[in-house]
């Protein structure tokens, strides 16, 4: 037998990158996902600048206030409407199962190579609404906000690729979705602070 043996670990690797270029490749053929998410985030980043214009210019007390509820709204909301993508991920899913019961590859393998390739996408959607919301309500620390931005939707995005893949039905993973999204809601801290907390949400 002169085949070469690979490590299990090797094979899982070339695997996830096989599947990380198919899943960056889908995306390019499909650029209407992205734009659609694109025209239904800006018009609301743009009303929320309109709300909240120079709001960094008023250093009143009633403006931490108005601080806290943008820093919810644009969290919320962003995140909330990551459950759009699931039906677009309804085919993928079809595939998936397809192929892990065929036994060519491991479905964590399928889900950090999927989210992964969902990066760019995450990058380009905080980018834009930074620019946006930084220079309608000239925010002091753009890029940390950029960063959180992109680690909630990029974390929301990864929540709804696994779940896409554990639903028979994408309205069922919608509905999932939201209430999960819903549930963390209050447990930002912008409602209630996280010391105030009861000890059964202490972990949150």
């Amino acid at each position: 037998n002169n085949e070469t043996t690979v490590p299990s670990w090797g094979k899982s690797w070339f695997k996830f990158l096989a599947l990380l270029q198919r899943s960056i490749l889908d995306a390019l053929k499909n650029p209407g996902i992205l734009g659609l998410r694109i025209l239904t985030y800006t018009p609301f980043t743009l009303f929320l600048g309109l709300l909240f214009y120079n709001l960094q210019d008023d250093e009143n007390y009633e403006s931490v206030n108005s601080r806290a509820a943008l820093l919810f709204c644009s969290s919320s909301f962003y995140i909330f409407m990551v459950v759009a993508v699931l039906p677009f991920l309804a085919k993928e899913r079809l595939i998936c199962r397809k192929e892990v019961l065929n036994g060519c590859y491991h479905p964590i393998t399928h889900h950090f190579a999927v989210s992964v390739g969902s990066i760019p996408n995450v990058v380009i959607l905080s980018f834009i609404i930074t620019l946006i919301l930084v220079g309608m309500v000239k925010l002091h620390n753009p890029v940390q906000f950029f960063l959180i931005l992109l680690l909630a939707l990029w974390n929301a995005e990864s929540y709804a690729i696994l779940l896409s893949t554990c639903v028979t039905n994408y309205i069922l993973g919608i509905i999932i979705l939201a209430g999960i999204f819903g549930l963390a809601m209050p447990l930002e801290g912008f409602m209630l602070v996280p010391s105030m907390f009861p000890s059964l949400f202490a972990m949150a």
